[in-house]
């Protein structure tokens, strides 16, 4: 392999927001769109010529030496925008250009600080000093990329979207473009996202977010059907959060050939006032057509395995046996059904949509897009132009329609060439949650052994 080839492996693998602020804020001389902007800026389109819009100030040949804001208050002193600009003001660009709102604790200098600062909406997500935030645009992008997620064979969009994941559109692939993590196969009642982006990947920036802001504790209590403090925050109905209060809420329940109130309210449950019909005061699951036979724990584990509130109080070790007797019912069921309605659900469906496209008419669409300014500015990126048009070619084929925003054929693009370098062709790249996991606690057992020895 020669440098050359050294090099643009290497650039591929920059972190994923690098990659993403260089895309949104491509440079036309050696400062970006953002930087000259602050300073009342914007690049003509002439070679590297900045103009301010105010005072009509035009200036060329950019060097790293020349700070936008100075260039502009030397050679413009009356400009109504440096004018503007007070000294006690402590307003500062970001550490990443605006695009991110993040804390830090960098010293600024003066000459490079407006006045104001127009507010940009975070695409995204940043690290900076000892913050990470995420944003709200950033888990629309990563919905977006579920619309072909084959839902009846894995765990639900919402709980992918929770742990971090983006959907590669190939079954039941998921990516975490933080810590380049790749998983399928995964088990529905048994697999939760969460635990596994935790297990797999503990240094990853966003589990380690989640965990500090999200993830209730699931630690044991004194009182087991007493949540936790940490547990309070994510609940869907706090007023229901204590045993006493969801124990109010059965006045109404009819007794006869149901299961008991005190059962139902150490499970999690409170009454919705209609039938049979409970509620989960932590998820949110409802329940009815009880059976005066039925365990309202191993119900609650059963049809919401992903609650922290029924893991909690079933415990590990019952929680889990209610799993794998779950997990040992659909085998069973499934072994029951044709090999080609298998098949259909564990594959991404084609949009009917996009049926009528043959290879020409999806050949000029696709050429068309690519001339768009946005995907040329992605080759700038280091993404090969294969990657570029397959994405597109999926885009249209599979989902009938173009990306929602440039960005989000930047995270396309940026999933299937992480696909492509991480897996690298060997299917043992490619995660698959519970064979790791029982491997994982296999080492750990016998690592207990070897100590013990």
């Amino acid at each position: 392999m020669d440098h050359r080839s050294k090099r643009v492996k290497a650039m591929n693998y920059k972190p994923f927001m690098v990659r993403l602020r260089q895309f949104l804020s491509p440079k036309q001389g050696v400062h970006s769109n953002i930087a000259m902007r602050a300073a009342g800026f914007s690049y003509t389109g002439n070679a590297d010529t900045a103009r301010c819009d105010t005072c009509a100030l035009e200036v060329s040949n950019w060097t790293l030496n020349m700070k936008p804001f100075t260039i502009h208050a030397q050679r413009s002193p009356k400009c109504e925008f440096v004018r503007s600009r007070q000294p006690s003001d402590i307003t500062t660009l970001s550490p990443i250009h605006a695009t991110i709102q993040c804390t830090s604790s960098s010293p600024s200098h003066d000459e490079d600080r407006p006045s104001k600062r127009q507010k940009i909406d975070p695409p995204l997500a940043s690290m900076c000093s000892n913050t990470w935030v995420e944003t709200e645009t950033l888990k629309e992008i990563r919905r977006r990329t579920f619309s072909h997620w084959p839902k009846r064979s894995s765990p639900s969009v919402e709980h992918m979207i929770e742990a971090g994941f983006f959907s590669c559109n190939i079954g039941d692939r998921v990516i975490c473009i933080y810590c380049n993590i790749i998983c399928q196969q995964w088990m529905q009642y048994t697999d939760d996202p969460r635990e596994v982006h935790r297990i797999l990947s503990p240094q990853c920036p966003f589990v380690r977010f989640i965990s500090s802001h999200h993830l209730p504790s699931l630690s044991n209590n004194d009182d087991p059907c007493e949540p936790k403090s940490g547990m309070l925050e994510g609940a869907s109905h706090r007023a229901y959060a204590h045993p006493k209060d969801r124990h109010a809420s059965f006045k109404e329940w009819s007794t006869e050939r149901l299961p008991s109130v005190d059962d139902l309210v150490n499970a999690g449950f409170f009454y919705s006032g209609m039938g049979s019909l409970v509620t989960c005061f932590y998820c949110n699951g409802s329940l009815q057509n009880w059976g005066p036979a039925d365990n309202p724990k191993v119900e609650h584990a059963r049809w919401f395995p992903h609650c922290a509130y029924a893991k909690h109080v079933c415990g590990k070790e019952f929680y889990q046996k209610v799993q794998d007797a779950v997990r040992r019912n659909e085998k069973s069921k499934a072994r029951s059904k044709f090999g080609v309605q298998e098949t259909t659900t564990a594959t991404a469906p084609v949009n009917t949509s996009s049926e009528t496209l043959d290879s020409g008419v999806l050949e000029r669409l696709v050429a068309a897009r690519l001339d768009l300014p946005y995907s040329r500015r992605l080759l700038d990126q280091n993404f090969r132009l294969s990657i570029i048009k397959r994405c597109w070619e999926d885009q249209l084929l599979f989902k009938g329609d173009d990306f929602h925003t440039e960005t989000d054929l930047f995270v396309a693009c940026m999933i299937l060439q992480k696909q492509i370098e991480i897996i690298a062709g060997k299917a043992e790249n490619i995660i698959v949650p519970s064979e790791r996991l029982k491997k994982l606690s296999a080492n750990s057992e016998l690592g207990i052994l070897l100590n013990n020895s």
